[in-house]
């Protein structure tokens, strides 16, 4: 008996020790999806707060940080942060497997210069805009390391301010924890 929690304590520190490496690495710069130049004068990064999430637990607070790199105003639909892409590491005795899950949020119909208007970012600043996600998927049932990424779409339409930031690109990819809450 001795043995065996002796190997589920080191089992679980191995998890856990993979865990604050994912979380130091997510707080590092980001790096831009390959779609990404480092000349976009808008980038997008998302950070989870609270990296260690419950199983059962109905939502996933994300910030989502627009900065805006360049000398002139921009303007970014939050509604346009469109397409959240999972992965899942669930951690077994010997292996790892990885799992994806992609799914399309749902932005509503048409434009979103339609429903909200623009955010005004100033030359060489940023904003944070709060977003939530649900997580009561099966997908997010188990004790895993996962990762998100976002993308941000926006195609010039009639409704589209001047100095909207258009184009389709990603975020960087942040990790979080599914685990059982005691």
């Amino acid at each position: 008996m001795q043995a065996m929690t002796k190997g589920l304590v080191t089992v679980h520190a191995s998890i856990s020790v993979i865990f604050l490496l994912l979380v130091a690495l997510a707080e590092l710069p980001p790096v831009m999806a390959r779609s990404d130049s480092p000349s976009r004068p808008l980038q997008l990064r998302l950070v989870v707060p609270e990296p260690e999430v419950c199983i059962g637990a109905a939502t996933l607070k994300m910030d989502a940080i627009f900065s805006n790199n360049s000398d002139s105003p921009i303007s970014v639909y939050k509604a346009a942060v469109y397409d959240f892409s999972f992965t899942k590491t669930v951690l077994h005795d010997n292996y790892s497997k990885v799992e994806s899950h992609e799914k399309r949020k749902d932005v509503g119909t048409g434009d979103p210069a339609l429903r909200e208007a623009p955010v005004v970012l100033q030359p060489h600043g940023s904003i944070v805009v709060p977003l939530e996600y649900d997580i009561s998927d099966s997908f997010f049932n188990e004790s895993a390391t996962y990762s998100v990424r976002a993308r941000y779409l926006k195609t010039a339409t009639s409704a589209t301010v001047a100095s909207a930031a258009l184009g389709d690109f990603g975020s960087n990819e942040v990790f979080f924890l599914m685990s059982e809450c005691r």
